[in-house]
């Protein structure tokens, strides 16, 4: 009945062991849970931050981008100030030239009508020499 009553004792030794074992992994567990919830919140402040940090610099670019725009747009309303000056100066050059073009032709025109009124005045007194000298008048 010894080996009996020693294979209780090892058994109530045995089960006394693994009780302190699983105690032991169970405060393991419990550790490691709280750890792993204080890493967890860690990492949660973390991504907030980065978030703001993101945020931030995105609001920063996006005003850049706003400035960016806003100069452009100036630069390009110059451009068409010059280019309408530009135009515009080309267009009174061509009116000026038209304008002359014009009143040289008109000049022209008169000297023609008259040359073309002095030789109708000339052919017609031919034209009567000759038929008073036909007709005998």
């Amino acid at each position: 009945m010894i080996t009996v009553s020693k294979t209780a004792n090892k058994t109530d030794e045995l089960k006394e062991n693994a009780k302190e074992v699983f105690e032991d992994a169970k405060e393991v567990a419990k550790k490691t849970v709280e750890i792993a919830g204080e890493k967890a919140a860690d990492l949660k402040e973390e991504a907030k931050e980065v978030f703001q940090d993101v945020k931030k610099e995105t609001k920063e670019l996006v005003k850049e981008a706003k400035e960016v725009a806003k100069k452009t747009a100036e630069i390009a309303s110059e451009k068409a100030a010059d280019l309408k000056e530009e135009a515009k100066e080309v267009f009174e050059n061509v009116s000026e030239k038209a304008g002359e073009f014009a009143e040289e032709a008109g000049e022209k025109l008169s000297d023609i009508a008259d040359d073309a009124g002095e030789e109708f005045k000339e052919a017609s007194g031919k034209a009567k020499n000759f038929f008073q000298r036909l007709f005998g008048k």
